[in-house]
């Protein structure tokens, strides 16, 4: 097995929920998805519990594992602060790509790209056969991966590009996003950097934080050959959470596979 990918990830923990604060729109797509499948339900890399605790507030069980052990302890703490009923929803420490948990689940989710902090090939099968392994017979997997971008992907120049704001729902602290990528296609692999800005309210950038971060993009029929060489027989392929089918126009793959 080649290194951890906790490194990247633990350095992310403490701003992962504010970076990503304006990414909802795939949580009411899973939390219906683990209603309609019922029983048991996990979560690969469930990171700060961004998608797992509110299935656990929907009233279904779920077991959500990370090998970042400062996403996890975020996790942990928001899950906390939501006073779900103790037991409904759990965390664990592993690694994606070899994990044994003693149980079978329904439902496996590997929501927002996390499959693609994986960067080799190796590494995607290691995690889609042992989340096989850990699903019932007839069991779903559900796992969402943006569609590469083609005119981005042929920069031959990383450039800084202005993301979003955000603002902190606590502390009401306003940010600016920036990012930065460089691609290396041979590989198939982006080189993120990302800048948040902490905006004064007059105006002023006070603070800046840097992250960094790896994935591997993925092509849609290279998807769907990784998951029928894993021993999963793709059930459905949306191009966004409102269940449209993919198309040419498509940002996003939604992919439901059962266990074949």
């Amino acid at each position: 097995m080649e290194g951890s990918l906790t490194n990247q990830y633990d350095d992310w923990a403490n701003l992962y929920d504010l970076i990503h604060s304006n990414h909802t729109a795939d949580v009411p797509f899973y939390v219906q998805l683990a209603k309609e499948r019922g029983g048991s339900i996990l979560e690969a890399a469930c990171g700060t519990g961004r998608v797992t605790i509110p299935i656990g507030e929907a009233g279904i069980d779920i077991l959500g594992f990370d090998n970042s052990v400062q996403m996890l302890q975020s996790a942990r703490r928001n899950l906390s602060r939501a006073g779900i009923a103790t037991g409904r929803v759990s965390f664990e420490e592993a690694d994606m790509r070899d994990f044994q948990l003693g149980k079978t689940f329904n439902l496996a989710l590997v929501p927002f790209n996390s499959f693609l902090v994986l960067l080799s090939i190796a590494e995607q099968r290691q995690a889609l056969e042992c989340i096989r392994r850990h699903l019932s017979p007839g069991g779903t997997l559900a796992l969402d991966i943006f569609v590469p971008d083609v005119h981005r992907l042929a920069q031959e120049d990383a450039y800084l590009r202005h993301k979003e704001y955000v603002t902190d729902p606590e502390s009401g602290r306003r940010f600016a996003i920036w990012e930065q990528s460089t691609y290396d296609n041979h590989n198939q692999i982006i080189q993120g950097h990302l800048i948040l800005e902490e905006i004064s309210p007059d105006g002023k950038v006070t603070e800046k934080f840097y992250r960094d971060m790896e994935i591997r993009y993925v092509y849609r029929y290279e998807m769907q050959h990784l998951l029928e060489a894993s021993g999963f027989e793709v059930e459905d392929l949306f191009g966004n959470f409102e269940g449209d089918d993919y198309n040419e126009d498509s940002t996003t793959m939604v992919w439901l596979a059962k266990k074949a």
